[in-house]
């Protein structure tokens, strides 16, 4: 089973995430880069590298 990452955006001040994501990219890549695919991922909740 591969490893899952969570993904949250937590802006500063904020009580709570106001967004998250699921993913199971490596992380050989750098985070700002899970992040933009995360989010080009649209409605979709789940981004994977198959």
């Amino acid at each position: 089973m591969p490893a899952v990452w969570l993904l949250a955006e937590w802006p500063t001040g904020a009580d709570e995430p106001t967004d998250n994501w699921l993913s199971t990219l490596p992380d050989t890549g750098p985070v700002a880069e899970l992040v933009r695919l995360a989010e080009t991922a649209g409605a979709s909740s789940t981004t994977t590298g198959n």
